[in-house]
């Protein structure tokens, strides 16, 4: 991710100051006291003001002072609308766009962006427009849009290839393959940064050039390619030195010390380490100092020293724990769980052994979604390749105006046919789905309807109070709830992960309601994926609302509510939601029945392609006489499967 930073942000820079891409752009007190004056002086070109401006804005504040910055970009803006010059306009939105970026506001900065792209397209402004590109394909690859980012990057490339702008080509090229490098596609990665490479060196950008060495590095050793990695990361450790840059310096020693340590060069790599572990430890980069805390420790554990490395692995093991680096977690536990195997510990080296597993999972199954997410990209690749060649096909093609009818004729009859067929065959099955998932979407919003304005009478107490700390809290919780509940509301199934976030922070706001504790507990003792495991969306949460407004409501004391998963046989999933509260009896009406329940039951009975000979869903009071226990039945449906 940061990586994509440097390099995007490296093209924003140089785009901003009247497109000369110098190696370096140096804003001295005196030229700054020039610009100053260009600006004020109101004898001067508008476009000469406006061109001052810009560059004070991007050289001097933005990335020192960006919240000065957004207020000169504003008066750009402004300055610009009034005087009709759409370019600065374009290029002040571009600034806007971009200060919301630093400050982590995505539909915000995607908004001035998307703005800005409109006038660049109107205007033909090929330089803005290249950057606007670029900076909008960062954000769709942070929000793992891949699709829509390489779209967008790819518009770049083209632009920046019709205007014969090497900067820019280099930029976009490494974008490209910093993008086929988060998606796990090596060999694409290496096409582009090595394309991206040649034109770096033909432009000697020091700047990037580095990072582009380093990420090649990085593909040669992730290749275990030791000695093909060595000179590039050497070139980019000596390129950062000269630019002044430890950041990259610190990870190409990295770099370098884990390649000696791989070839068993234990004092060649330890050296490089620590000189990394002391750039890391400078610059405040935790998860650096923890990668290089787990490296130097499987030195001391190749030499045999178990104690030392024992103290390094443990530094390492805390960061991850502190920072939620699955990466460093996995390879911290399994350091661990050598030392504790050659050390005769064998209830830790279990332990260690068993964190090592979950975590390399949890990373195995991130891996095989962007196996899934590259076959995306490629499909839509091909699909619009195979658009493209069917064009080019139809444009050769003389077919007569007899010929022509009659195959629109023989088309149609048959669609026809097929649809007549279709509707006789399953018009009761597609009209009973339908009238279900109109009752669903409208429980969605019956449950967003009253849930929302108690939930906002929250939150204007707490404001009320004063008490801003937990008002602010509460009201990012309720926007996060909302989308969620926009979201599941829009598919059909979701993931049981997702299902319980939803429900954790829906108990959340009940809390608030009946101002007492709901202890919630997920029981999965049969280790389900439930990451991987689909289940109708928005379907326990009507059981929830039930458990909560019909029993717990009116119990006094301790409030409770247990969600379990386990397997029924092999292809069948069990749900149980168990709470402590008053019971059936306390909703009054012995013959009422819930709305969102009778939903429930007819929403899982859709689900099996006949009726079952089993109850799939049934709600009674606890054996025990306290609560209710309601039991689900559905097909064990795996995402991946």
């Amino acid at each position: 991710m940061c990586i994509r930073k440097i390099i995007s942000i490296s093209c924003i820079l140089v785009c901003s100051f009247n497109y000369t891409f110098a190696e370096d752009i140096e804003i001295t007190p005196k030229s700054l006291d020039s610009l100053w004056a260009v600006w004020k002086n109101t004898a001067r070109y508008d476009s000469a003001r406006l061109n001052a401006m810009d560059v004070i804005c991007w050289q001097v504040y933005l990335f020192s002072q960006p919240d000065s910055a957004r207020y000169y970009a504003q008066q750009i803006y402004d300055f610009a609308v009034r005087k009709k010059n759409t370019i600065f306009q374009a290029k002040a939105l571009n600034i806007l766009g971009t200060y919301f970026t630093i400050k982590d506001k995505e539909d915000s900065a995607v908004f001035y962006y998307k703005k800005g792209l409109l006038l660049c397209r109107k205007t033909k402004n090929y330089y803005t427009l290249s950057s606007i590109l670029n900076n909008l394909s960062n954000i769709e690859y942070e929000r793992a849009n891949y699709v829509q980012s390489l779209e967008y990057i790819y518009e770049s490339l083209r632009i920046s290839e019709q205007i014969k702008d090497e900067y820019l080509i280099m930029s976009n090229l490494a974008n490209i393959g910093s993008t086929y490098g988060g998606l796990g596609d090596s060999e694409k990665e290496m096409v582009f940064f090595q394309r991206a490479l040649k034109h770096g060196r033909t432009i000697n950008q020091k700047n990037v050039i580095k990072t582009i060495l380093f990420n090649i590095g990085c593909n040669y050793y992730n290749k275990r390619s030791f000695l093909e990695a060595k000179p590039y990361y050497d070139e980019a450790l000596k390129i950062s030195y000269e630019v002044n840059d430890n950041t990259q310096a610190s990870t190409a020693l990295l770099g370098l010390g884990r390649i000696f340590n791989e070839i068993g060069k234990n004092d060649s790599s330890m050296l490089y380490l620590q000189k990394s572990l002391d750039l890391m430890k400078t610059l405040g980069d935790e998860n650096g100092t923890g990668n290089v805390y787990d490296e130097i420790a499987t030195v001391y554990l190749s030499d045999g020293d178990y104690k030392t490395a024992l103290k390094y692995v443990q530094e390492a093991m805390r960061i991850a724990d502190e920072e939620n680096d699955l990466f460093l977690k996995r390879n911290a536990a399994e350091t661990l769980y050598k030392i504790y195997k050659n050390t005769n510990h064998p209830e830790k080296a279990l332990e260690m052994f068993e964190l090592y597993k979950s975590t390399n999972d949890s990373i195995i199954n991130d891996n095989n979604h962007k196996v899934l997410l590259r076959s995306q990209l490629q499909y839509e690749f091909d699909k619009k390749a195979e658009i493209i060649k069917e064009q080019n096909r139809l444009k050769d093609l003389k077919l007569t105006r007899r010929s022509y009818i009659i195959v629109v004729m023989m088309i149609v009859a048959l669609l026809s046919f097929v649809i007549y067929y279709l509707i006789m065959k399953q018009n009761k099955i597609l009209a009973a789905k339908k009238a279900v998932e109109l009752e669903q979407k409208l429980l969605g919003s019956q449950m967003s309807t009253h849930f929302t304005f108690n939930a906002i009478n929250s939150i204007q107490e707490y404001i009320l109070n004063n008490q801003n700390d937990e008002a602010h809290y509460y009201l990012s919780e309720f926007s996060k709830l909302m989308r969620m509940v926009l979201a599941n509301n829009r598919e059909k199934m979701i993931a049981i992960s997702s299902e319980i976030e939803l429900l954790e922070k829906y108990i959340l706001f009940e809390e608030q309601r009946l101002k007492d504790k709901i202890i919630f507990t997920v029981v999965n003792t049969e280790h389900i994926e439930l990451g991987n495991v689909i289940i109708p969306s928005m379907l326990l949460q009507p059981v929830i609302e039930n458990s909560i407004w019909h029993g717990l409501r009116f119990k006094e004391g301790q409030k409770e509510i247990r969600v379990h998963f386990s397997k029924l046989d092999t292809d069948k999933l069990k749900i149980e939601v168990t709470d402590n509260g008053t019971g059936l009896k306390s909703m009054g009406n012995p013959n009422h029945k819930s709305h969102g329940l009778y939903i429930i039951k007819e929403r899982i009975g859709l689900l099996y392609t006949k009726k079952p000979d089993f109850t799939y869903f049934d709600i009674r009071n606890n054996s025990n006489g306290s609560g209710t226990i309601t039991k689900i039945i559905i097909p064990l449906i795996d995402e991946y499967n």
